[in-house]
C-alpha cells in the first residue's frame, strides 16, 4: 500500500489517497466547505460528503475522473501506458463533481509532450500535468501540486506515551487519525478544560501553502498505571 497527498494551487484544498492497486484505492479530500471520503473498488465508485454513500459506475465510461483528485489521472496514464508513446489519446470519462457527487460523461485528451508531461484538455480547459516516475501526478499545473516532505511528520504531542505521538510516518498517522480539518486559527486550548484535549495534547497540525490543517482525537488514550 502506498499513501499520497495533494494540494490544491488553486485554492485551499487538500487531498490523502491510500492505493492497494490502481482500481482499489480510498482517499479523504477536504475542501473549505466540505470534507469528503471516497473509495474505488473495482468498478464502482463510492463518495460521501457525510450524507450517506452515493455510488457511480462507469456504465460505458473509459475511466472514473473525481473532481479535485489527482489519482484519478494516473488511471489512463497507466492503463494506457501514455508515458511511453507521443499518440494522444481521446476518453469519456465518469466525471463526479464535488461537493455535489453528481456524475456526467466527459470527453478529456490526454497527449504526451514528453519528459512524463501529459497535456490535458477537455472542452475550453487545458493544462499540463507532471508525473513521476510510478505515473502519479507531482504537479497539475496551477492546480494540485504532490507534497513530498520526508518520512515523518512532526505533530504537537509532548511525548511518545501515547496513539498520537511526536514524529509520525504518514502511514500510520492517518491510520490513527481519521478526522482532519482545516483551522481558520490557532488558540491556545486548557489542557485540564477544553474539550478538544482530553487525550493529552494529541492534536496534530501542520501548513500547506498558506493553509492549516489540524486534527484532534477524540477519545482519550487508554490508563497507564504509573505505580
Amino acid at each position: 500500500m502506498r499513501t499520497l497527498m495533494w494540494e490544491g494551487i488553486d485554492e485551499p484544498r487538500i487531498e490523502i489517497v491510500r492505493v492497494d492497486s490502481l482500481d482499489r484505492a480510498r482517499g479523504t479530500q477536504l475542501g473549505l466547505v466540505y470534507e469528503l471520503r471516497w473509495e474505488l473498488d473495482g468498478s464502482e465508485l463510492i463518495v460521501d460528503i457525510g450524507d450517506g454513500p452515493v455510488r457511480h459506475r462507469p456504465d460505458g465510461a473509459d475511466y472514473f475522473d473525481l473532481q479535485h483528485s489527482a489519482f484519478f489521472n494516473t488511471l489512463p496514464v497507466v492503463g494506457d501506458r501514455l508515458l511511453d508513446t507521443a499518440e494522444p489519446r481521446d476518453y469519456i470519462m465518469r466525471f463526479v463533481s464535488v461537493p455535489e457527487l453528481t456524475a456526467t460523461l466527459a470527453t478529456q485528451r490526454y497527449e504526451p509532450v514528453g519528459d512524463r508531461t501529459v497535456h490535458f484538455s477537455s472542452g475550453d480547459y487545458e493544462a499540463d500535468i507532471d508525473f513521476d516516475d510510478d505515473s502519479f501526478v507531482l504537479l497539475y499545473h496551477d492546480y494540485l501540486r504532490r507534497l513530498r516532505r520526508g518520512d515523518n511528520w512532526e505533530t504537537t504531542a509532548t511525548s511518545d506515551s501515547w496513539v498520537i505521538t511526536q514524529q509520525m510516518k504518514w502511514d500510520a498517522l492517518t491510520a490513527r487519525a481519521r478526522t482532519f480539518e482545516i483551522a481558520t486559527s490557532w488558540a491556545p486550548a486548557d489542557l485540564h478544560e477544553d474539550a478538544r484535549t482530553p487525550e493529552h495534547r494529541s492534536v496534530i497540525r501542520f501548513i500547506s501553502g498558506r493553509v492549516r490543517f489540524t486534527h484532534v482525537r477524540r477519545r482519550s488514550p487508554p490508563a497507564t498505571d504509573h505505580s
